[in-house]
């Protein structure tokens, strides 16, 4: 929080020096003004600061000392309190509320819009877990990357939100997807990336902190880099397909003849989900890749499809294929985070995806002026004193 400076005025104020951080309160016109936090709720109250009340204290202590009349003391008081109404007037309630706007996975892009006075946010993404393999050894689909930032926003203005969705799990697991948050003409701000979908016989790859994504649970193809869809292997049938990145949809396994899982969908290409692709209709289901750029797989025992994210992971390479040694699990999806004071966690969710943005946003008493107790003591105090005057008038 910022510190807040006043003008000092030379007669009214009870201190000279400048006002420090607003959170520790502050000594304004003789009166106090604190912001109280509780509940998520950040209250303003104006109220008799300690330093300004000790000074009443002492001063009436002084002229009953030096046996002033009653009438000087009054008047001393009766401005004292002219002053606490002035303050307390000024002081209208101000609320300041911590509120969160959280998404799920609905299989489309949502839009929302920075409310009014909001000028950051603080954005946690979820990727989405790969499919696991329901095959033999049970594999599972890796875990998704956390992602949370600081980011700096402009109120009125549309953000664009995607939440990933677990890949399908099956005899093996299409690629979980990313979970992404940009601005309204696709400039990537925060992006979770997906983890890789199991094999029949590995696990899938968790979705990784870094931009680039990860090869295949083998190492065998490389994922993909620069917010670019990842590759896949090119010999042989049933290899999973690349994760979707940001900028490019990932690579099919399949030509459209041969059997092999089909490439996730780029986020400014909507991220829709692919489907399984397995094309000589030898499998009742195949297993489609996850809402957010997850690459699928075919059936059987085969490779899984790799993770969504900033860049896709590969897609897994069946046994024998370019050389490997087993059915290999989908890589997973890269990450980005464009925020202040960063968390970022590799592989650490379970299911689909999430996004929630916290924010603070201001409410204030707009139509009709509302005043502490002090404000309402101070106000009756100050009209008896005025209608006691008023009536000593009459009766002289």
């Amino acid at each position: 929080m910022k510190s807040l400076h006043v003008e000092v005025h030379p007669d009214k104020t009870i201190s000279n020096k400048k006002l420090g951080n607003v959170k520790n309160g502050f000594g304004f016109l003789g009166f106090s003004t604190r912001l109280l936090l509780s509940n998520e709720e950040l209250t303003t109250t104006v109220h008799p600061s300690t330093e300004s009340v000790s000074r009443r204290d002492s001063k009436v202590a002084g002229l009953s000392e030096h046996d002033s009349s009653k009438k000087y003391i009054g008047q001393y008081l009766r401005r004292w309190l002219g002053l606490g109404i002035i303050v307390c007037l000024a002081g209208l309630s101000s609320t300041t509320y911590a509120a969160q706007t959280c998404f799920v996975n609905t299989g489309a892009i949502e839009n929302w819009t920075v409310p009014p006075g909001v000028n950051t946010i603080t954005a946690e993404a979820y990727g989405a877990q790969g499919g696991n393999s329901t095959w033999g050894l049970l594999r599972n689909g890796g875990l998704g990357a956390y992602v949370v930032g600081d980011i700096s926003v402009t109120p009125g203005t549309d953000l664009k939100i995607l939440v990933g969705g677990q890949g399908e799990s099956l005899a093996v697991g299409g690629g979980g997807g990313g979970s992404f948050i940009s601005t309204s003409g696709d400039s990537p701000l925060i992006v979770a990336g997906g983890g890789g979908g199991a094999s029949s016989d590995q696990d899938g790859v968790g979705g990784v902190i870094t931009e680039a994504g990860t090869a295949d649970s083998l190492g065998i193809i490389p994922g993909g880099t620069s917010g670019n869809g990842a590759n896949v292997c090119g010999t042989g049938e049933n290899n999973g397909g690349g994760g979707g990145g940001f900028n490019t949809n990932g690579t099919n396994a399949t030509n459209g003849i041969t059997n092999g899982g089909f490439g996730g969908i780029a986020f400014i290409n909507g991220g829709t989900i692919v489907l399984g692709g397995r094309l000589d209709n030898a499998c009742v289901a195949d297993p489609a890749g996850g809402f957010g750029g997850g690459g699928s797989a075919t059936c059987n025992t085969v490779g899984g499809g790799g993770g969504g994210g900033y860049s896709g992971g590969a897609g897994g390479s069946h046994l024998l294929n370019c050389g490997a040694a087993s059915r290999a699990g989908g890589g997973g999806g890269g990450s980005f985070n464009i925020g202040t004071n960063q968390t970022n966690t590799p592989a650490i969710n379970t299911g689909d995806g999430s996004i929630c943005l916290t924010y603070f946003e201001s409410v204030s008493s707009a139509s009709i002026p509302t005043l502490s107790f002090w404000g309402l003591f101070l106000l009756t105090g100050l009209l008896g004193f005025v209608g006691l005057r008023r009536q000593r008038n009459k009766n002289n």
